[in-house]
């Protein structure tokens, strides 16, 4: 399925996100968009969101050097933990809200 680029390249963040002072690389999987449509956006009208980078289009070191392969590992009601397959990476997520 080919990407088709609906959103300019994102800017690189500044020091209002300290979460992502370390993010400096532009995202390997949306090359810097954060977002893409699809083939099927005429069928379904719903973008890609980038999860490699959050929809931010830039990434740390160890998120350019691997495009993750995510699986969640853990989990409660509300809370997720996922590692990635191929380099040993964890993220969490709350969806609580």
């Amino acid at each position: 399925m080919s990407k088709i680029y609906f959103e300019p390249k994102k800017e690189l963040p500044g020091k209002e996100y300290p979460s992502m002072a370390d993010a400096i690389y532009e995202c390997p999987v949306c090359e810097g968009h954060g977002h893409w449509r699809t083939e099927d956006y005429a069928k379904y009208g719903v973008g890609i969101h980038c999860s490699q980078c959050n929809g931010w289009g830039w990434v740390t070191k160890e998120d350019k050097d691997c495009i993750h392969e995510m699986e969640e590992y853990k989990s409660s009601m509300c809370q997720h933990w996922y590692r990635c397959k191929k380099c040993g990476v964890e993220t969490y997520e709350d969806s609580s809200g």
